[in-house]
């Protein structure tokens, strides 16, 4: 048992409390209170990649479903934005409404994991209390797929460490389901769906005495995974011409190939939203024409692959150890007690795959690219541990440890106040020009200028930069049918446009100048 607490009246009233299950409701309730009292600083929160998601969820709203398809945005979070589109809620209403409900059901089934791990309910509570600072930082600082992704792998290791899988077929058909749905997520679900639950049952298989029940049982997973993803794949493949379960890993390994390439959409070209309806080209970089690397043609190929995936790896520890300074001395901690304790992992297998869990995230993703949100399921699984290592936990430690997961997520909500307010703003000054919908291009400022043409309706065809040849300049965007030419901080370009083309701003906006081109 874990050691109780200094009993004090006080404490022990305390301690009284949070073994209370009704306390979950107290977190629940105090979860959506913290996102209400936050949502007005982030109402305007956007990023690149939520135009694209939210533009696709449009098409299906519009029964576009051709367009809809998107071999580089996965299409589940789209759809989960259809119902509240559908009712007429606010777009970026609809990503907030759909982070806090994403949320919600990742701290329902954390308390469910942490009840099958058998921990006190009071240990589950705190933990859970400390986490809610992390879930809505996850939510309301960036607009991804990563939070609902976390969701569905909440259920999956409920499912995992539960083991109903091995008992009844009908979870082993839940446990397929849940495996194609981390897939529809985000492409990266396909391979780590097929490769942890191949490890998970390997490991099972050493335990399980009905060796025949579990082969079946995986069988019937694994079926149900590939008839659904299957009928995915088959959509993407047909639409594209060549089979593939996703385009985005092929294209972001090509992007950090050897030839370096400029970063996409950044380089100084036409880029030509892929449909009509489309806002940005961003909405299907699998058109963007980028030759790809073969990492083992070349035994110098091989070395580059191998200083990716090194960097990648170390930035890996140095951003879990932002989200708490625990997390590697946690698994690293694993690492020494599977080692140390084999036998008795056979007979309690939970330690081995949440373990499995924690590390096969960093070393699929530093293949290619590794990002903070990337690893939001490793610093959970690294909170888990925390509590299914220690028997007997002295309050300071506990405390140091709730701590440390709340610390960051706090500072970041604090520091990202007001986040895409200025893009909001910038982009209302240009709508009161009366532009209407307009297809537009820039000189630079990429983000902005996406922003702008979210807000506005409008399309935009990407950067020029500080074009030398103007009337070369003027004769392409009018072959593009662009109507308009944005310049951002004329005053640093060399080749004006100012007396070439009419402005049509007229200083209205700073830092903006606004060119009709037709």
């Amino acid at each position: 048992m874990i050691n109780q607490f200094n009993e004090t009246p006080l404490r022990c009233t305390l301690e009284r409390f949070l073994s209370k299950k009704m306390f979950f409701r107290v977190i629940l309730v105090f979860y959506l209170f913290a996102c209400l009292v936050f949502y007005p600083f982030y109402k305007y929160q956007i990023n690149v990649d939520a135009i694209a998601y939210l533009s696709i969820s449009k098409k299906y709203l519009n029964a576009d479903f051709y367009n809809a398809v998107n071999g580089y945005w996965s299409p589940l979070l789209s759809i989960t934005y259809l119902p509240f589109l559908a009712i007429g809620l606010d777009q970026l209403e609809v990503t907030k409404l759909t982070s806090i409900i994403f949320g919600a059901v990742v701290l329902f089934l954390l308390k469910k994991i942490l009840g099958t791990l058998k921990i006190e309910l009071k240990y589950t509570n705190l933990l859970l209390l400390s986490l809610v600072p992390t879930i809505i930082y996850f939510g309301y600082t960036v607009i991804s797929p990563d939070l609902l992704f976390l969701a569905i792998f909440t259920i999956y290791i409920f499912l995992i460490l539960s083991k109903k899988y091995l008992k009844s077929y009908k979870h082993s058909v839940l446990i397929g389901l849940i495996g194609s749905l981390l897939y529809l997520t985000k492409s990266f679900g396909f391979i780590f769906f097929i490769a942890h639950f191949t490890l998970v049952n390997l490991v099972f298989f050493i335990s399980f005495k009905q060796k025949r029940r579990l082969i079946k049982s995986v069988l019937f997973a694994f079926l149900t995974f590939c008839v659904i993803s299957g009928i995915w794949i088959i959509i993407i493949s047909n639409k594209y011409g060549y089979l593939t379960f996703g385009t985005s890993a092929k294209h972001n390994h090509a992007i950090i190939g050897p030839k370096l390439y400029p970063r996409p959409f950044f380089d100084n070209r036409i880029f030509i939203p892929p449909n009509a309806t489309a806002l940005t080209a961003s909405e299907d970089p699998s058109y963007l024409e980028i030759e790809d690397w073969n990492s083992i043609s070349s035994l110098w190929n091989l070395k580059y692959q191998f200083f990716i995936f090194r960097n990648n790896l170390l930035r890996a520890l140095i951003l879990l150890s932002t989200l708490s300074i625990f997390m590697v001395p946690i698994f690293l901690l694993a690492l020494y007690k599977m080692y140390t304790f084999r036998e008795r992992i056979k007979n309690n297998p939970n330690l081995l795959l949440l373990t499995l869990s924690g590390f096969m995230y960093p070393l699929l993703y530093s293949n290619i690219l590794v990002e903070e949100r990337y690893l939001w399921p490793v610093s959970v699984v690294g909170a888990i541990l925390f509590f299914l290592f220690f028997k007997k936990i002295r309050s300071f430690f506990l405390t140091l440890f709730l701590i440390s997961l709340v610390i960051y997520p706090t500072s970041e909500l604090y520091k990202n106040i007001n986040s895409g307010k200025q893009y909001y703003q910038l982009a209302q000054e240009v709508g009161k020009l009366n532009l209407g919908k307009f297809n537009f291009a820039s000189n630079n400022s990429v983000a902005n200028s996406q922003f702008i043409a979210f807000y506005n309706k409008s399309r935009y065809f990407g950067k020029l930069g500080d074009f030398k040849d103007r009337p070369l300049l003027v004769q392409m965007l009018k072959s593009y049918g662009i109507n308009y030419y944005f310049v951002w901080e004329e005053n640093k370009m060399k080749n004006k446009l100012k007396g070439f083309l009419p402005e049509i701003n007229q200083n209205k906006i700073p830092e903006l100048k606004i060119y009709k081109v037709n």
